[in-house]
């Protein structure tokens, strides 16, 4: 009985944990089909998230950013940095590369 009790304690625990988490959509994987940014972030709000990442987002203009995400205001939560000249990632963790990254980034 008393190991019953534990695995019920640690199930409403673990419930508990995971009412708190918030999803997000990657809108490069879950609406590909949907070759424009404000259907992707229409489709994702309509689907009811609060929030999206995307994993290149350089496809679009930064125009194209705000206007879709006024349209359809979401939280952005993950971006990925741009790839380099020979389409390698991670310029965050590379040796001599930390003014690629900044540029990146900005």
């Amino acid at each position: 009985q008393h190991y019953f009790i534990q695995s019920n304690l640690r199930c409403a625990k673990t419930f508990e944990m995971a009412r708190k988490l918030k999803f997000a959509c990657n809108i490069g994987t879950m609406f590909a089909k949907s070759l424009s940014l404000i259907g992707r972030l229409e489709a994702a709000k309509n689907q009811g998230f609060a929030s999206i990442e995307v994993a290149f987002p350089y496809t679009w203009s930064l125009d194209e950013w705000r206007d879709g995400l006024s349209r359809h205001p979401l939280d952005v939560v993950l971006i990925n940095t741009p790839l380099g000249p020979e389409g390698q990632p991670g310029f965050s963790a590379c040796q001599n590369k930390e003014d690629e990254f900044i540029a990146g980034v900005e």
